[in-house]
Parts: structure tokens; C-alpha cells; sequence
């Protein structure tokens, strides 16, 4: 079984935080949400996280696998180029329905036996200059 950190700090996007533990927690993963701030973490729309494990209380090498949940960046003013970085992949023995378009533009329901996960990082750079 993959075990996979992914981190939240106050102020991180809720949906892009959740989502990867739910996914990676419906595929089997053994997934912990780590908090760089304290044991809870409110996301940039309020909401609240209880995080499973501090930072500072891990050891890098306990993981396969990092996800960085990326932090609200609305509130900046500069312009904002997300480059993704691809830092896991594997794949994931579960059968599950996907929907698959044909040539008709008909979608069809097909049985699949195993997903394939991508971890991504999201990083984020600008220009970090500011005008006097």
C-alpha cells in the first residue's frame, strides 16, 4: 500500500487539499493530512481541517509520496503562472466505471480494473519585485 503525505498550511485552498486525500483514500492509499501550521488549519474560504499529523512529528522517509495543496494566491497582485510537476505516478488495482465517448459521440460505460494516479506539485512563481 502507498503512503502519501499531503500538505496543508492555514490559508490553503480547501478543494485542492481534500480532494487528493478523498481520491487517494477511495484507491486504497494510506493517506495522512500534515499540517505546517498547527493541529488545525483554516482554509482560505474559513473552512476548518483537523490535521492527522503535525509537520515537525514525520519522517520524510515513512512516505512514498508528497502533495502540496496549493494556497489561495487571489489576493496577490501579480500574475500568477502555475507550472505542475509530476513527483508520483502509480497505479492502482480497483474496478470502477468510467464513461468513454465513441466515435457517435455516444458514451458508453466501461468496466476498468485499475486507476492511474499522477501526483502532481503545483508550482507557483512570479515577480517577486515590488515597485517603490
Amino acid at each position: 500500500m502507498k503512503r502519501i503525505a499531503v500538505l496543508f498550511a492555514f490559508g490553503t485552498e480547501e478543494i485542492e487539499g481534500i480532494t487528493p486525500v478523498d481520491i487517494l483514500r477511495r484507491a486504497g492509499a494510506e493517506c495522512d493530512i500534515v499540517s505546517v501550521s498547527g493541529k488545525t488549519i483554516v482554509g482560505s474560504h474559513g473552512i476548518q481541517i483537523i490535521a492527522d499529523k503535525l509537520i515537525e512529528d514525520i519522517d520524510a522517509d515513512d512516505y512514498d509520496g508528497v502533495v502540496i495543496a496549493r494556497r489561495d494566491s487571489s489576493s496577490t497582485t501579480t500574475k500568477i503562472t502555475p507550472k505542475y510537476t509530476e513527483i508520483l505516478y502509480f497505479p492502482i488495482v480497483f474496478p470502477h466505471f468510467v464513461f468513454v465517448e465513441d466515435a457517435d459521440g455516444y458514451k458508453q460505460k466501461v468496466l476498468k480494473k485499475h486507476a492511474t494516479v499522477h501526483i502532481v506539485v503545483n508550482l507557483v512563481t512570479g515577480n517577486t519585485r515590488t515597485k517603490n
